[in-house]
């Protein structure tokens, strides 16, 4: 039973009678004022309530400052934005809410308008690149589902910015689970730069009051004989392949029970530092790839259900793909096929799915007004699941999944996801069959029953799931398991995973807790010590880098801004990345390299980056070029003598997307700081022809492409009669309207004033010195 009310929190930014006191809350967020705080919490107890008080505090302290709450989707960054505006007491003016489907010019100025912004992080991070981000004024930078922040997900970019640029930076890092493993958890706290953490579990004795009940029960189903006979047939495949690979020692067992995807993956890699020929390479790599497939394919048929089997089973009819096309071609593979379309025919999908109506229709008969969650992981098993359960009595039911379109099944938008899960709320629809989508941070207060359809092998996504119910009263979750397959591995793995997780936060607050206390009043040390320091922001001449918007998730861009280079934005037809009239390059990296050889589209590129600009570069990037796609060796040399020979391309080298971006600012400071040419674009082929040339030089005028070049050429019959044609005579000529013909002329008879160069000749021999120790 909860505890009486403590009161409520007092404090001149947040509304009376608002925000609920909890002791645990107010002693957490008075530590994370101290220093970067890493706040692991089991979900519906609080972790926004501790963000708001941290906030109001520093926006007192810091009155000029902004703070900034980072959120991993556009649902849960407008939940943020909702319990923050009705417990702020601050104009709903200086709140705002940012995402990636905004334009950057309104993301801009919301940036310098509002004191406390909402976003996902990949639209802070393009913004940051993009130079809109004040992060020398946000004096509190929260990230909530913290855990993510390791790899390339943007947290880690994000923080790395902020602590480097902000005058008084803070972060707050919020998770109900940061990691399944000891070395992600520390990752995580690097990546944030984390000096203490702060976490409660539900044995916490400030904590346990306020902890709903949850009960846990299990289903164990068998597994029919139809799936047994499809499993067999693969089983029979995978074993031969593995054994082909333990007798080359590549590895350890040919046995299948402990056997994971990650063992296949390292396996590719181990082959290639092995002393063997090429043939035999290639031969031991297509078994590592074939043993992955087969394996995915069994997890499906365990998991999952026959129609999301049949499904991958149809990827492989008609692939050019090596692997595909041997295992399409195996009788072991069509048998297990033949034998999935039989039962499809029959009606047969998983005898989970009997068990998961039943359950379902016991609990909305027992509670008409429940809410009830259903967790798959693949979009096809939500979409059949969600067919399924319309025809159980009482059921009103929804499909949340991500927004990218598979196979035809169009996905979700944020604003959609939005509307359902507002729905789902309000009672209009009462079971949601969802993907991973709803497991992270999605206040769903009512949600009576947690089912998962299948399991997971993460501590996290375990943790995140059964977050759903149990928020403010008690609540169920059931986990369906088919004996003797993966769904029994998949649980008790996330289980250890748990437990281990648990066992490593307390370390490291008892890290934490010991650092603190070493330290001076005041001062922050960083629990995690990093090995190589922040790059130093370059503070010499500012090139601007046209980039492919292609290329703008890329880590180069990042590295770019880091850089001190004005990104812009483009949908470039020719090159990558282009830094002045001359100048372009096309960045490939080792695996992009190989398959544009394999599929000729490389050659076709780098004809139309020679055509367009005078001197092209060829950037690849990373190692191991030889093994992508197991190409002959002969053919790689062969290509790149072509490029150096036959087009005159040169070809430059990089390990890596930090020396990528350091190629491509170098050479945007030596054409720009030290030649003064400027970044321009050229997207078109330099004309040949008259008539092509004729058509190149009006198309040069504002606003007009080839065909109104055509038009005026067609109207005024030469070149000259349209540079002194009169703006009324311009305007006879369609798609020619006052603006447009007002532009020409002033463009045409405008006296001109060449920009004068913010560079000094000192700046760009600095420049050019410190290009040299870039590289």
């Amino acid at each position: 039973m909860k505890p009486l009310s403590e009161g409520f929190i007092s404090h001149p930014l947040i509304k009376p009678n608002t925000l609920e006191k909890r002791s645990y809350q107010v002693s957490i967020a008075s530590k994370a004022l101290k220093g970067n705080t890493l706040v692991v919490l089991p979900t519906g107890l609080g972790k926004t309530a501790i963000a708001i008080i941290v906030a109001a505090y520093r926006l007192e302290r810091y009155p000029q400052g902004k703070c900034a709450i980072l959120a991993p989707t556009k649902p849960l960054a407008n939940q943020h934005y909702e319990s923050f505006k009705k417990t702020l007491n601050l104009p709903h003016t200086e709140l705002a809410v940012l995402t990636g489907e905004q334009p950057a010019e309104k993301r801009a100025k919301l940036w310098k308008m509002a004191r406390v912004i909402f976003a996902t992080p990949q639209a802070v991070r393009n913004d940051i690149v993009y130079g809109f981000v004040p992060l020398r004024d946000v004096v509190l930078m929260v990230f909530d589902e913290a855990h993510r922040a390791v790899g390339n997900y943007p947290y880690v970019f994000i923080a790395e910015r902020y602590m480097s640029e902000a005058l008084n930076p803070l972060i707050l890092a919020l998770t109900a689970s940061p990691g399944s493993t000891k070395q992600h958890i520390r990752d995580v706290c690097s990546s944030l730069r984390i000096s203490q953490v702060e976490a409660r579990d539900e044995m916490s004795p400030d904590v346990k009051p306020y902890i709903s009940p949850i009960s846990l029960e299990w289903r164990h189903i068998d597994l029919p004989p139809l799936f047994k006979g499809i499993r067999s047939s693969l089983m029979n495949l995978l074993k031969d392949l593995l054994k082909l690979l333990k007798e080359h020692g590549i590895i350890e067992s040919v046995s299948t029970i402990k056997l994971r995807k990650k063992t296949l993956l390292e396996a590719q890699a181990k082959i290639q530092d092995m002393p063997l020929s090429d043939v035999e390479k290639r031969e031991l790599s297509l078994a590592a790839v074939m043993a992955l497939r087969v394996t995915h394919a069994m997890e499906l048929l365990e998991t999952q259900g026959l129609p999301s089997l049949m499904d991958y089973f149809d990827k492989f009819k008609n692939s050019s793909k090596l692997s595909m096309k041997a295992l399409a071609n195996d009788p072991r593979w069509t048998e297990a096929e033949s034998l999935c379309l039989q039962g499809l025919q029959q009606g047969v999908v998983h005898p989970k799915l009997a068990v998961l109506k039943e359950e379902v229709r016991k609990q909305l008969e027992k509670n008409p007004n429940s809410r009830v969650i259903v967790f798959t992981n693949l979009r096809s098993t939500a979409k059949v699941l969600e067919r399924e359960l319309r025809s159980v009595d009482g059921v009103k039911i929804a499909k949340l999944v991500g927004k990218t379109e598979k196979k035809g099944d169009r996905g979700l938008s944020q604003a959609q996801q939005v509307e359902v899960l507002s729905s789902f709320k309000s009672g209009f629809f009462n079971v949601l069959v969802s993907t991973q989508v709803a497991e992270e941070g999605i206040d769903v207060v009512s949600c009576d029953l947690v089912i998962f359809y299948d399991n997971v092998p993460s501590a996290i996504r375990f943790i995140q799931r059964m977050g759903r119910t149990g928020r403010i009263r008690a609540g169920r979750a059931i986990f369906l398991i088919t004996k003797g397959t993966r769904d029994e591995a998949f649980y008790w793995s996330a289980i250890y995973k748990r437990k281990e997780m648990k066992r490593e936060i307390k370390e490291l607050m008892r890290e934490s807790s010991e650092v603190n206390k070493e330290s001076e009043p005041g001062e922050q040390l960083e629990l995690v010590k990093f090995i190589t320091p922040t790059a130093p922001q370059v503070e010499y001449g500012k090139p601007t880098v046209f980039v492919d918007h292609r290329e703008m998730n890329s880590k180069v861009v990042e590295f770019l801004s880091k850089l001190n280079v004005n990104i812009r934005p483009r949908a470039l037809h020719v090159a990558d990345y282009v830094v002045s009239e001359n100048v372009a390059i096309e960045r490939k990296t080792v695996e992009d390299f190989a398959s544009s050889i394999i599929d000729k589209r490389l050659f076709a590129q780098l004809k139309s980056l020679k055509e367009v600009y005078s001197s092209p570069i060829l950037l690849i990037e990373g190692e191991g070029l030889t093994v992508k796609r197991m190409m002959p060796p002969e053919a790689l040399r062969g290509a790149l003598v072509s490029i150096a020979v036959d087009y005159g391309i040169p070809i430059i080298w990089s390990r890596d997307p930090e020396e990528s971006a350091h190629v491509i600012a170098l050479a945007a400071r030596r054409e720009q700081l030290e030649f003064k040419k400027r970044a321009t674009l050229k997207d078109r082929k330099m004309p040949k022809t008259l008539s092509e040339q004729q058509e190149y030089i009006v198309a040069s005028l504002p606003n007009i492409d080839v065909t109104l070049a055509k038009r005026l050429l067609g109207v005024f019959g030469t070149v000259e009669n349209v540079f002194t044609a009169s703006e009324q005579a311009l305007q006879r000529v369609s798609g020619i309207g006052p603006k447009k013909a007002q532009l020409i002329r002033k463009v045409l008879t405008a006296k001109y004033e060449p920009t004068s160069s913010t560079s000094s000749t000192s700046q760009v021999s600095q420049a050019k010195g410190k290009d040299a120790s870039l590289l």
